[in-house]
């Protein structure tokens, strides 16, 4: 019989929780690792463990633990487990449906606790099944990955058996890695994303080989032959579905396959052992790495980040070949995500955007739904995007001084890098706010435009910066919010007045800062530290609220449009701080 695993989400485990299951995974580690060595391991039972520890454990994650062992010392496969996870057999894990939750119960170090799980409608379908007794529960695995604990259950289920009189023919290549036939109609399988793969493995084996690192290089060999065999999997499971459909839903599995290999542009930067590229090339569906939502992208924008990973010594981007863009907004073309359908329109920054997963300067972006947040209203997919990343950090960088008690009537605020794109939206949207905003920058010609923005007063950088910093120096401003860093946020930090605070997100002057602790000790200072790549998703959608309601910067004297093509000379432009305010990208 068929079988399939889901893996399902624990919902908002309390923290005793969270470290019951490390506790539990640990001393499972440990006991593997002592079983591992034992010389009657082919006898084990659960009663071994009373050997290993006293302390109170599930026999039953004892049980599938010692088979672990035994199948691994079998095969010769490990010497030693650096994380082994708690499983359970079918008899020891149970699910039912609880109001809005479906639960999970399975035994812990305290006792058999039901915890509730995140589903999406797919999931809840198979949990249907298997509470109503149409399928069968196998095992369960309990582990941890990105800080969220998760439950891997697999399932078991019976295929009617189907009588077609139809008759598949399959061919085997290597451009296009498989060519499905059923009578008049073709399923092709492109090969591209398979040399783009081994291509990237390639590249990263010759750097570990420079290095000796050796083992690293067998443990990307073991993660790329696990990547080869789950897209051999999938392949030949699109051509069985392909072959068991009816013919009407065959020739529009045919027609999507047919539409998902069109060609479309995308800002690409590789580098290789004698040379580096970046340009504008032409791509296929193919090479568009894994998520759960594809989105036809419609604009970008240009951050110092992006300009970064332009460049062969940028420190950003670590495989190549590679599309950077940490920001983009678009349309989702297809979703395997229940919270997004065709058509919505999305906007996506921070996370692994544009750094380790492929970005936005591309005209079809695949990405994970976690990383997605719906267009709010008021806003349109290229106003979000004049905003983007460096609108969402001078906005968040707001909303954590307001938080911290600061109004208009406590005084004026400072804005450091003031003609950048933090410091621009940062200005706008705190005249907008009320604020007395004074602004600082060293381009002296673009003055006027700070004005224009809602800067009261415009300083320059020799205003703010001071040759010799002092650990207090006279009270000016109410709070300040910093992209540069560096001396320039010492210097801020000893004028800032007491009980003031400064919000730093940046460190273009340096990663140094030269200060005491005097300003948070004699006058109550405080330094707000703006994350807006890994913002909790939440406060995310809040702070995007706000920039289409109370927040939103003055956009047309802000923002300028370019296309994909004069892209490469707006990324070099940035890095010589040439650009002013937002650059927007135009993908279709």
């Amino acid at each position: 019989m068929p079988t399939i695993t889901l893996r399902l989400e624990l919902h908002k485990p309390t923290k005793v929780k969270q470290d019951m299951y490390e506790r539990m995974t640990e001393v499972n580690t440990a006991f593997a690792n002592w079983l591992l060595n034992h010389p009657e391991l082919n006898q084990a039972t659960s009663k071994r463990f009373k050997e290993f520890s006293s302390q109170r454990f599930p026999s039953a994650v004892v049980n599938q633990t010692i088979r672990e062992v035994k199948s691994q010392r079998k095969h010769q496969k490990a010497k030693r487990f650096k994380t082994l996870w708690c499983c359970f057999n079918n008899q020891n894990w149970n699910v039912e449906r609880k109001g809005e939750f479906y639960t999970v119960s399975f035994p812990t170090l305290e006792k058999r606790v039901g915890v509730p799980v995140v589903t999406r409608s797919y999931q809840e379908a198979w949990l249907n099944r298997l509470i109503n007794g149409t399928a069968k529960q196998g095992a369960a695995k309990l582990y941890k990955k990105r800080k969220k604990w998760y439950l891997a259950i697999t399932i078991t289920f019976e295929v009617e058996p189907r009588h077609e009189t139809k008759v598949m023919g399959v061919d085997l290549g290597l451009r296009y890695i498989a060519v499905a036939s059923v009578g008049t109609k073709s399923l092709f399988f492109k090969g591209s994303q398979c040399a783009f793969i081994r291509r990237r493995y390639a590249a990263l084996r010759r750097t570990l080989g420079k290095a000796k690192k050796l083992h690293m290089i067998r443990k990307i060999g073991r993660k790329e032959s696990r990547w080869m065999k789950d897209r051999n999997h999938k392949i030949s499971h699109q051509k069985e579905s392909g072959v068991c459909l009816s013919n009407d839903m065959r020739e529009e599995c045919m027609e999507k396959g047919r539409g998902m290999m069109s060609a479309f542009q995308a800002f690409v930067v590789n580098k290789t052992e004698t040379e580096f590229t970046a340009g504008v090339q032409t791509m296929s569906m193919d090479d568009l790495p894994e998520g759960d939502v594809l989105v036809r992208v419609h604009y970008s924008s240009v951050n110092y980040k992006d300009g970064l990973a332009s460049i062969p010594d940028g420190k950003i981007v670590k495989t190549y070949p590679f599309v950077p863009g940490i920001d983009l907004a678009g349309v989702v073309v297809s979703s395997n995500d229940a919270r997004f359908r065709e058509g919505d329109e999305v906007i996506a920054t921070g996370y692994e955007i544009g750094v380790t997963h492929f970005g936005g300067y591309s005209e079809y972006a695949r990405l994970h739904g976690d990383w997605l947040v719906p267009l709010p209203k008021g806003l349109t997919l290229k106003e979000a995007m004049a905003i983007g990343t460096a609108g969402f950090t001078a906005a968040l960088s707001i909303h954590r001084l307001e938080e911290h008690g600061l109004t208009p009537e406590h005084g004026p605020v400072l804005v450091t890098g003031a003609t950048g794109g933090v410091g621009s939206l940062a200005v706008s949207m705190l005249a907008k706010r009320g604020y007395t905003v004074e602004a600082s920058t060293g381009k002296a010609a673009e003055h006027d435009y700070l004005r224009v923005l809602g800067a009261k007063e415009v300083l320059t950088r020799e205003d703010v910066t001071a040759e010799r910093i002092r650990p207090l120096d006279k009270q000016r401003w109410a709070a300040a919010v910093d992209p540069v860093g560096g001396r320039t946020l010492a210097t801020v930090l000893s004028r800032i007045r007491y009980g003031g605070a400064v919000a730093v997100s940046g460190l273009t002057g340096g990663a140094e800062v030269p200060t005491t602790v005097h300003p948070f000790i004699l006058r109550g200072v405080s330094l707000l530290g703006i994350d807006s790549v890994y913002c909790p998703m939440d406060l995310r959608l809040r702070i995007w609220e706000r920039l289409a309601g109370d927040l939103k910067p003055d956009l047309e004297r802000i923002a300028q449009e370019i296309s994909l093509a004069e892209l490469p000379q707006a990324l070099k432009r940035i890095l010589r701080g040439e650009l002013r305010g937002r650059t927007v990208v135009r993908l279709a």
